[in-house]
């Protein structure tokens, strides 16, 4: 959905229904509210609010673009607010923490590789906990449907001497138990304890594991 706004300030209210196939998510409806105003040194100062009007644990994954645009015609200007909003129905089985992202913890045990396959064909990865936040408000409810000891998105590339999440970033110190990684050959793969902190391991051990979807 496009919606071109011609200048602002301005309420503009939406009502977006769900049109997904899962029972629990249909019907389900989200307010949009964009409130803007030019300030003083000329920019659009803009505000986006939004009121679900139902709470289903797949919700609705809602972007909204603004941007400024300055046209001319026959040498006078219009300034021109530009808002495209739009929205994707969650995979199936996947929870959306707001303020973090979508995530799903499986109970069915697999190596490390395939466990991240899995995840990517679902359109995401293995889960990493990237702030205490995540570890504290995500992580214990996520846990609770796995078994003990879940893979996470951490590993030790081959040829490399450093851990590294699957998300292309060096593996920080404070996400690892005391004196672990051990760095024992053949352990180059992650999981989780209940705490969210890892253990290296052997990448062919079956677990359980936890995968997340980015917003």
């Amino acid at each position: 959905m496009s919606l071109l706004l011609v200048l602002l300030p301005l309420t503009l209210a939406v009502s977006l229904a769900s049109t997904d196939h899962c029972a629990s998510s249909v019907g389900s409806k989200l307010d949009l509210s964009v409130h803007g105003h030019k300030n003083a040194s000329g920019h659009w100062i803009i505000t986006v609010d939004t009121r679900r009007l139902t709470s289903t644990e797949n919700e609705w994954e809602l972007a909204v673009n603004v941007h400024q645009e300055r046209r001319s015609c026959d040498s006078s200007e219009v300034e021109q607010l530009v808002s495209v909003t739009s929205v994707h129905p969650p995979v199936h089985g996947y929870r959306l923490f707001e303020g973090f992202n979508c995530y799903k913890a499986y109970s069915e045990e697999k190596s490390w590789s395939d466990a991240r396959e899995q995840c990517k064909r679902d359109g995401g990865d293995l889960m990493v906990l990237e702030s205490e936040r995540e570890r504290s408000e995500v992580f214990p409810t996520m846990y609770k449907s796995v078994i003990w000891g879940p893979w996470m998105g951490v590993y030790k590339p081959e040829g490399e001497d450093r851990w590294m999440s699957v998300k292309g970033e060096p593996a920080l110190s404070g996400w690892w138990r005391y004196r672990e990684p051990d760095n024992s050959a053949g352990r180059k793969c992650a999981f989780a304890d209940v705490t969210g902190l890892l253990y290296n391991t052997d990448c062919a051990e079956r677990r359980s594991f936890m995968c997340e979807i980015p917003l």
